[in-house]
């Protein structure tokens, strides 16, 4: 083994190579600039990159570099890939605090068109801004040449002029029942700006998702990587929250580092956690992405520099706190590889 070798010539002083042996394929300048304990080296800490040299691998800690294999040394990366990156199945190295360039344009999310149980009624403002989100998010889809862009059509003073066009009592109920009658209204009969027809090929828009709670609860929960939050309903049965979708439901197989918005898109099995192979995490709130990191939810899995095991929580009680962790009938609990250099 290369660093065996190596380490013999460095534990004894020596700075001779032996290339003919054919075991050692570095270069006398590798073994003369790895001093044991030196950074990089047997017995000294990972450089400033997190990396080892010649061969050697971080201990399970992070902290030192040893031989591969040796005890307290951590599992072989089959990638090779640097610190604070993760190894795909492909055997590419990825980190997950880089945005990737290949994230889906972001969607719109409707607001529900009536304020949930327990919060304040609407005002006829706020119903004003829901009613134009939810026919905004439709002529863009369904609407040939329809451009939407919430910000600027959907202010406060645009949504609520619009409204006062057919309540001009500024009736939050009114503007409430337009919400609604633009929410449920079939692909056929959406109103297009002009003469424009809606094209409705391959359009799927229901309200029928099998938890009833997640419906019109202004979280889309139909598993786009576009702007769902989760995908507990079916693709395209979450369409009051989400919009109408076009095409096939989006495929269940993610690699490390892609966007994500399922733990099942990763490889996470909460059913039987020992088979999973990653999970859904959020990597930059700032921007809401959610991405595939490394299961390390096995006794003896660990995790590259800048990456953390932790429990993986679950919002059991519904408080808004994922503090329960998720574990099957089999006493797994799930963890995975939480990237630290992203934030919080």
């Amino acid at each position: 083994m290369r660093s065996r070798i190596l380490s013999a010539l460095v534990g004894a002083g020596a700075v001779a190579c032996i290339v003919g042996m054919g075991a050692f394929m570095g270069s006398c300048s590798e073994v003369e600039s790895c001093a044991r304990g030196a950074e990089g080296c047997i017995g000294g800490p990972p450089d400033v990159s997190g990396n080892c040299q010649a061969g050697l691998v971080r201990n399970t800690a992070g902290t030192q570099c040893v031989e591969p294999g040796e005890e307290g040394a951590a599992p072989v990366d089959p990638c090779g890939c640097k610190a604070n990156e993760l190894c795909r199945a492909d055997k590419q190295c990825v980190n997950v605090c880089i945005n990737p360039t290949n994230l889906p344009a972001r969607k719109a999310v409707p607001p529900p068109c009536e304020a949930l149980a327990g919060e304040p009624p609407y005002t006829f403002q706020e119903a004003s801004v829901a009613l134009c989100y939810q026919v905004g998010v439709r002529r863009a889809e369904l609407c040939p040449g329809s451009m939407f862009n919430p910000i600027t059509d959907c202010s406060n003073e645009a949504a609520s002029r619009a409204a006062l066009l057919t309540c001009p009592l500024q009736n939050p109920d009114c503007a409430a029942a337009l919400c609604k009658a633009a929410r449920d209204r079939p692909c056929a009969m959406q109103q297009c700006q002009g003469n424009a027809q809606p094209n409705c090929e391959g359009v799927v828009c229901t309200q029928s998702c099998s938890t009833a709670t997640f419906l019109n609860d202004g979280l889309c929960d139909d598993g786009d990587l576009s702007n769902a939050a989760s995908a507990v309903c079916a693709w395209g049965s979450d369409c009051g929250d989400c919009g109408p979708r076009r095409g096939t439901a989006p495929v269940f197989d993610r690699d490390i580092g892609d966007p994500c918005t399922d733990p099942r898109q990763c490889g996470g099995n909460s059913t039987n956690i020992a088979s999973s192979k990653g999970w859904c995490v959020p990597t930059d709130l700032s921007i809401d992405l959610y991405r595939c990191v490394s299961d390390c939810s096995q006794a003896g899995e660990t995790c590259p520099a800048g990456y953390e095991c932790a429990q993986l929580g679950q919002d059991l009680d519904g408080d808004g706190t994922a503090n329960d962790p998720v574990t099957d009938n089999f006493g797994g609990v799930a963890s995975a590889c939480f990237p630290l250099q992203c934030g919080d």
